[in-house]
């Protein structure tokens, strides 16, 4: 019992790496095989019963040919195991309309097969048009012989109206399935096309901000546009590189993928724009590409958030990091560039001097461009550095951002004033 349930499974299992039209043709063999290997095997002895010793000589052979079949289908040939049951039934269907005319009904079951062969992965399409008459032909021709000849032999009226009643059920009940396998790859091809846009759609959305994604499915050439109210954010790990040197590839990507993940969900939290990672570098712009007046408070809330939570993940992992942060305001170019693997980034002095007040910054400090103070004086707690010497600038005015104001401490000292 065991050996046949296992040689059923094995039957049924549809292999992978097929095409859609393969796995339907292999699907159909693994049923239509055999249902008619046994169909056969039974004509063999109706025919005997009937005493048309021709008939049945012919199902033996077509038990043999059926037998065959299943080989190269088990072998995976399905092209020529669709042919070879393709010739079976045309061969059988004539011997039957000459042997037992129209009233035997065996012409049904080209309908199924002409059904079929649409979902046939043939070579080429005039392949399958030729088939397809091919099948139309014997269904006509043999509709005309029989009304021009009688059949060669003799067999009870009411037995031949059973026989057709089983025959022309046997060819629509395997119409309806083919018509239902049809339907029912047709629907899962569309929830499978379905599943891939959103991925798609999810993957551009995770590169580039949703309204760039939104115009570039639009073929638009060029995104290019000037925003003259922006801040840019710059972060860097201090003390990475070295780091890096001692960890495992694995390790590594881990650690930064953790970090810039929770980097991430303060991005969304705050409703900007990360626009790319460097190394162990990060990007994020506040007015890009969605214009706001508050970008400058939204950017500053954001990098005392990323100083904090990346002193908590230094601490959760025992590794020595510190974030060195820089931010700078005023006008920005932001647009599109590539065409294999785009990028949206920014460009302009806003973008290089938040850059460098990154890089000229200190271990675990915030420093801002004084554009960006005079958006945030009184708002925030900041602490002027001086004028520090920028590597391709003159000397600048920079400042230190330390906190928001305690809310409870302002409301005190205006209570007392």
């Amino acid at each position: 019992m065991r050996a046949v349930k296992s040689l059923l499974q094995q039957w049924l299992t549809v292999p992978g790496g097929l095409t859609s039209k393969q796995r339907w043709t292999y699907t159909a063999l693994t049923v239509g095989i055999p249902l008619a290997w046994i169909t056969h095997f039974g004509f063999i002895f109706l025919f005997l019963y009937w005493d048309i010793l021709p008939l049945a000589a012919a199902n033996v052979l077509s038990v043999s040919v059926w037998t065959f079949a299943i080989y190269t289908r088990n072998r995976l040939y399905l092209r020529l195991s669709y042919f070879i049951a393709l010739a079976e039934i045309l061969g059988h269907a004539m011997l039957c309309l000459l042997f037992l005319g129209w009233a035997f009904g065996i012409q049904y079951h080209l309908i199924s097969i002409l059904a079929v062969t649409l979902q046939v992965p043939l070579r080429k399409a005039w392949h399958m048009v030729a088939i397809s008459l091919l099948i139309m032909g014997v269904f006509v021709g043999g509709y005309l012989y029989t009304e021009a000849y009688p059949p060669l032999a003799e067999v009870d009226a009411l037995q031949l109206q059973v026989m057709a009643v089983i025959n022309m059920l046997a060819g629509f009940v395997m119409l309806g399935v083919v018509m239902f396998y049809v339907t029912a790859t047709a629907e899962r091809a569309e929830a499978d096309l379905a599943v891939e846009h959103r991925k798609s759609e999810a993957l551009l959305n995770n590169v580039m901000p949703t309204v760039i994604a939104a115009r570039l499915k639009q073929d638009q050439a060029t995104i290019a546009e000037n925003f003259p109210d922006a801040s840019v954010l710059f972060a860097d790990l201090v003390g990475f590189t070295p780091l890096a040197e001692q960890l495992s590839p694995d390790h590594l990507v881990q650690l930064l993928d953790g970090l810039f993940s929770r980097f991430d969900e303060l991005v969304d939290k705050y409703g900007l724009e990360k626009i790319k990672t460097v190394g162990d570098a990060y990007m994020v712009a506040a007015g890009v590409p969605i214009p706001r007046s508050d970008h400058a408070e939204a950017i500053a809330d954001l990098a005392l958030e990323m100083r904090a939570a990346s002193a908590n993940y230094s601490h959760s992992r025992g590794i020595p990091l510190q974030l060195r942060l820089g931010i700078s305001s005023g006008a920005v170019v932001a647009g599109v560039i590539g065409r294999r693997r785009f990028l949206y980034d920014l460009w302009g002095d806003t973008v290089n001097t938040a850059a460098r007040m990154e890089e000229h910054g200190r271990s675990g400090e915030i420093q801002l461009s004084e554009a960006t103070e005079r958006l945030l004086h009184g708002k925030f707690v900041m602490k002027e550095r001086g004028l520090v010497e920028i590597k391709g600038k003159r000397p600048m005015r920079t400042y230190w951002l330390e906190s928001r104001p305690d809310v409870s401490n302002v409301s005190l000292s205006r209570r007392e004033s």
